[in-house]
């Protein structure tokens, strides 16, 4: 984002909108997860991955726990209005996350049935069906979810609409049905929340045909045909291909900007923006060829876990401008229901952004299930467990088994350098192993 310094002109018209409108700017802001199903679990329950348990590490942790109030549930009974829009299979009523919503629009057709068995990357489809086959003999104790894939294959090739393939048009639908929730919204005088879900910065990176070029210049048959981001921990991608990859994620990113204006600009003609609660913000990053990682399966680096936060606060906040304290995207949680002031016990896990409580530390989890890895044959590349902030912005990661990184986010961001000195280490440590948000995990290091 050229709105943190990025050196090609990405997001023009949100650094409009932020100058214009006086957003707050949340520079150090941390997704406690890598991935889809657990960040949002803690964006609707405030809690970490650890605490929710909707992590991934075996299919029953796929959905979300009857255990919790999700946060659309807290707004609805607290006399809200609330209308959900999601552009990925993951985030969806059959995982658990329509709780709460008088209204959710899924856009993601390319599922009947819920799967999460994972595929070897592959250049050919007759390949990962012949994967799915075998695996079906040879494990019998999984049959259930290969059927499940294969018949969603079929589904996809015949009935389906798949976002992944290209997520442009359902990124434009995404913002008409906004302002359509907003003026139906408006015209009932009742208080409302809305949550969407983007998937146009998620591979495959096709950005739409007005946007493209502007930052590469590939032909167009490349970008159709693509390779499969997985297919980067067979072989890893050469330089000019990562090249392309980051021009388009770019392009992408320009795309996103102008939909996100376009939604700013509808609130604030429909007079709606000064007593509301505008939110941007991101489940996860994407790594392009850092770190020796693609995508956001298996890095726990600030390209993954480091996402953007800006919120636009009803009229007359104080909560205005750059802002540079640690936060976590599960802190939305207690702001939200802070900013509206419903009675309720905030986590202790979610540090609301209206209060002058700062937090002391951020944590990002990955977990994966142990068959997904297996089939995936990525062992030598998933060993990432947690990572680690403390409020001096040094960053741990622990590994699993053993084995850790230490770096100082002031010197180096992005985890060039890391710190050696035992000292420091062992007071990270000590710090990380002492969170009951970490209990699960047992002793680190």
């Amino acid at each position: 984002m050229s709105l943190h310094g990025y050196h090609r002109k990405t997001t023009p018209s949100i650094e409009r909108m932020v100058e214009e409108e006086g957003f707050a700017v949340y520079t150090k802001c941390f997704s406690p997860a890598t991935w889809t199903t657990p960040s949002h679990a803690s964006l609707f329950t405030g809690l970490y991955p650890t605490e929710h348990n909707t992590h991934g590490g075996d299919f029953e942790f796929f959905h979300l726990s009857d255990n919790f109030y999700s946060l659309p549930e807290v707004l609805k009974g607290a006399g809200y209005k609330t209308a959900g829009i999601s552009s990925n299979f993951l985030v969806s009523k059959k995982f658990g996350f329509a709780r709460g919503f008088d209204e959710f629009i899924e856009l993601d057709k390319s599922y009947l049935l819920a799967d999460e068995i994972g595929i070897p990357p592959a250049e050919r489809n007759i390949d990962k069906i012949k994967f799915l086959f075998r695996h079906a003999i040879s494990d019998k104790k999984h049959w259930r979810h290969v059927i499940n894939k294969l018949i969603n294959i079929l589904y996809r090739r015949t009935l389906g609409q798949s976002v992944a393939r290209y997520s442009a048009p359902y990124t434009k639908k995404t913002g008409k049905l906004f302002l359509d929730c907003a003026r139906k919204f408006k015209n009932s005088n009742e208080p409302f929340f809305i949550f969407m879900n983007l998937m146009e910065t998620h591979g495959r990176y096709i950005p739409p045909k007005e946007f493209r070029n502007r930052f590469t210049s590939v032909h167009a048959k490349w970008i159709r045909n693509q390779p499969d981001g997985g297919l980067f921990y067979k072989t890893p991608f050469a330089s000019d291909v990562l090249e392309i990859f980051n021009g388009l994620y770019d392009e992408e990113v320009l795309f996103l900007d102008s939909i996100l204006y376009k939604m700013y600009l509808g609130l604030k003609q429909l007079n709606m923006l000064d007593n509301t609660l505008f939110i941007i913000t991101s489940d996860h990053g994407e790594a392009l060829g850092e770190h020796n990682h693609f995508g956001h399966m298996f890095s726990i680096y600030n390209e993954v876990t480091h996402v953007p936060l800006m919120i636009h606060y009803p009229y007359g906040s104080v909560h205005k401008g750059e802002i540079s304290n640690l936060v976590q995207t599960h802190d939305l949680y207690s702001t939200i229901i802070e900013a509206i002031n419903v009675p309720l016990p905030l986590p202790v896990s979610s540090v609301s952004l209206v209060s002058s409580t700062k937090r002391d530390f951020a944590l990002s989890v990955l977990v994966k299930r142990e068959m997904d890895v297996k089939q995936l044959g990525v062992h030598d590349y998933y060993h990432h467990q947690i990572a680690y902030v403390d409020s001096k912005l040094r960053k741990l990661i622990v590994k699993i088994g053993s084995g850790v990184e230490c770096f100082d986010l002031n010197k180096s961001f992005y985890e060039n350098y890391q710190i050696t000195d035992p000292q420091i280490i062992k007071e990270l440590l000590s710090s990380a192993s002492n969170l009951n948000s970490l209990r699960r995990f047992g002793r680190l290091g």
